[in-house]
């Protein structure tokens, strides 16, 4: 049974180990892949392009015949009149002296002569009574004063003067913008995770280097110990001892909180609650700036100043096409005619023309501010490849310096290890003081400090040239 309790604590201790390990150690490649998965403002931008890359597909569709099902209820004050006594009179006078014309007309044929005038006054009142009965003496209704009508409407572009093309650019370099956004906060995320990366090393390093000097003063303080019981150097060099391993051990303890907070800045950018091991020390990346003319063509903000000049000339072509006039191919069918007025045809078909002469004025006016926006697009797009192009010659002069620094800061480094490992021997050998020693440690802490505050600025001003160029996450190839 005791056996078993062994057995079951080791395996809560190994799977508790290994949640706490999970993410393993932490690569700068993998910290990118995390990023992308887990970063909220990344995660909003692809959203944003897959809301961008339906509407340019729905604009595509803009083409296609409207075809609508349409339903009306109509309530007349007064139903649909056809207005007959205006004309009513004028009818049955016609018609009546019609009648006279005819009938006279044939007994001349027969007879040779015309009728009397009794005979005309006779047939013209007998054909007037018999019209005027016949002919209605009201206004007849041509519809209900209430009726539903139902049908379909077609209505099928034929010129629209651009706009739909027009249309369909804005919503395609809305796409490439929202594209061209999602690689701007990409490489700012990844330039920021490869910052953070580099002082995690450099912390890394810096503990490393502690912890050594921490054990060199631990080994003089022993040995300045043995000496005073030995009443070979005084106690007050003893005291030294304490109290500079006393600052060692705090530094030390600064450190490694300076490195907790470097941990919390790092899950808060790959927004992760895992613990993060990156356990790397940090070493100068092997990067030349290759020879030749740069070019920027490959920095997303660049693109996205010209995605903006783009913008604006699709702007000048909607101003323009609003100018134009529309022509429109119309059909229109009634399936459901109960109570449609009688004047109602059962279907049509036509062509609609549309242009609104007066919006010319207007439109001209934005014409001209779209022209004018080109221009300030093209003079940005401008001013940030001069930019882009100061900055990168600022870089790379940088970069020399920062290397022929550190060049000078490691050759220091050594030699001040090599003169701690100097004085020690001398100090076992009563030939130096433990103030001696303490301040040959101190020099080497400075000297091992300055080297890795050199390699990690020479380091972040590489990925900052390399973010110029467009693609800060080239740096993996040169990280040893």
């Amino acid at each position: 049974m005791r056996i078993l309790f062994t057995f079951i604590g080791l395996l809560f201790l190994t799977s508790h180990a290994y949640s706490q390990n999970s993410l393993g150690e932490l690569s700068l490649e993998k910290c990118f892949h995390i990023a992308e998965q887990n970063n909220t403002e990344l995660r909003q931008q692809r959203q944003s392009i897959n809301t961008r890359q339906l509407r340019y597909e729905a604009s595509k569709l803009s083409m296609l015949p409207k075809l609508n099902l349409l339903g009306t209820y109509q309530y007349l004050s007064d139903p649909i009149k056809v207005n007959l006594q205006t004309v009513r009179e004028g009818i049955i006078e016609g018609s009546s002296q019609q009648s006279v014309d005819a009938a006279n007309a044939v007994y001349q044929e027969i007879t040779g002569q015309e009728l009397s005038n009794d005979a005309k006054e006779a047939i013209y009142q007998s054909a007037s009574d018999i019209i005027g009965g016949a002919y209605p003496n009201y206004n007849p209704e041509l519809s209900e004063q209430s009726y539903f009508t139902a049908g379909v409407a077609l209505s099928l572009p034929i010129y629209m003067g651009g706009k739909i093309r027009a249309a369909q650019n804005v919503a395609e370099n809305r796409l490439k913008s929202g594209k061209l956004n999602l690689e701007v906060t990409q490489n700012t995320i990844d330039f920021l995770i490869i910052t953070q990366y580099f002082k995690m090393q450099y912390f890394n390093s810096m503990l490393h280097s502690q912890r050594q000097l921490l054990e060199t003063y631990k080994k003089t303080k022993r040995q300045a110990h043995s000496l005073v019981e030995n009443e070979i150097i005084p106690p007050y060099q003893g005291h030294w001892a304490n109290v500079a391993l006393s600052q060692a051990e705090t530094n030390l303890k600064n450190l490694e909180l300076k490195r907790e907070t470097a941990v919390l800045t790092m899950q808060h950018l790959l927004e992760i609650d895992d613990t993060i091991y990156i356990d790397k020390r940090l070493q100068p990346v092997e990067y030349r700036i290759p020879p030749g003319t740069e070019s920027f063509e490959n920095n997303a903000t660049y693109q996205w100043l010209k995605s903006k000049t783009d913008v604006a000339q699709t702007l000048v072509k909607v101003n323009r096409s609003a100018s134009l006039p529309n022509v429109l191919g119309v059909a229109n069918y009634q399936f459901f005619r109960d109570d449609l007025p009688v004047i109602t045809p059962p279907w049509m078909v036509g062509v609609s023309f549309q242009w609104n002469i007066f919006s010319f004025f207007e439109n001209s006016k934005r014409t001209k501010a779209a022209k004018s926006r080109v221009e300030e697009s093209r003079m940005a797009e401008q001013k940030r490849r001069d930019q882009l192009h100061l900055k990168s010659s600022i870089v790379k002069n940088k970069l020399r310096v920062f290397r022929n620094q550190m060049e000078a800061a490691d050759h220091a480094r050594i030699e001040a290890g090599t003169t701690v490992k100097m004085i020690g021997k001398r100090l076992r050998n009563n030939l130096s003081s433990v103030k001696d020693v303490n301040d040959a440690l101190k020099i080497q802490l400075e000297a091992e400090k300055f080297y890795y505050t050199v390699v990690l600025t020479y380091n972040m001003t590489v990925a900052s040239y390399l973010n110029i160029m467009g693609n800060p996450r080239e740096i993996l190839k040169y990280i040893n």
